[in-house]
């Protein structure tokens, strides 16, 4: 019984979306974490660092992820037509289930979901 959940787990860590959903997940996490951990950060660092000045290099991060990850996803989504079209079924679900490109792509949408709710914390005043 154990070995058909081991099964069941390892096929489900294998697809994109789920690794995806976890970095996202990370990322929100540690968005609202950095909230409550504002009181551990000096007055005289939070003021040589202001509001603005972070919202920006957030409004950058979130617009490039985006590019980025719009951009690496097609790049994906064409390596996988012109594989399953010319190759092996085999050979596209190792193209589909690449850690390296998964780990890449889950970083590029974890990394725009901090962004964009670091943004929403400081519209919202959570953080100051």
């Amino acid at each position: 019984m154990t070995s058909k959940w081991q099964w069941l787990i390892h096929q489900l860590t294998r697809k994109l979306w789920f690794r995806a959903s976890l970095y996202a997940i990370l990322a929100v996490a540690t968005a609202l974490v950095s909230i409550s951990l504002k009181s551990y950060i000096p007055d005289s660092l939070s003021g040589l660092i202001g509001a603005g000045a972070v919202d920006k290099i957030l409004a950058i991060l979130a617009s490039s992820m985006l590019a980025v990850t719009t951009f690496s996803l097609n790049i994906m989504v064409s390596a996988y037509s012109a594989a399953s079209a010319s190759v092996t079924p085999r050979a596209t679900r190792l193209l589909v289930e690449d850690s390296t490109t998964q780990n890449v792509l889950a970083t590029f949408i974890g990394s725009f979901l901090f962004s964009l709710v670091g943004i929403v914390a400081l519209g919202m005043g959570g953080i100051r």
